[in-house]
């Protein structure tokens, strides 16, 4: 294994948590907080947390908004919890 390839890492551009947005499909299996948690164990520079969206099937714009501000909002209190001076990206 190469480790110094490893050590080069900066970063993660492709996470999915498993955060109940009634994703259109396959949700993740580590919750945002341990996301966040391994990544300053790797002393990450950035991370990207990228679920899926809600699926439009089963919920309404409404519901879809209230779904993904439920998410930002916990995002945000772990940056302000973990302060680490990464860069988070949220898409969805």
């Amino acid at each position: 294994m190469n480790t110094k390839f490893f050590h080069s890492i900066k970063g993660d551009f492709h996470l999915h948590s498993n955060f109940d947005i009634n994703q259109s499909h396959g949700p993740g299996v580590t919750s945002l907080e341990d996301l966040v948690k391994k990544a300053v164990e790797l002393e990450y520079e950035y991370i990207a947390l990228s679920d899926h969206a809600p699926a439009f099937k089963i919920n309404d714009a409404a519901r879809i908004m209230k779904l993904v501000a439920k998410r930002t909002e916990e995002v945000e209190r772990l940056k302000k919890k973990y302060n680490k001076s990464f860069i988070f990206f949220k898409s969805i």
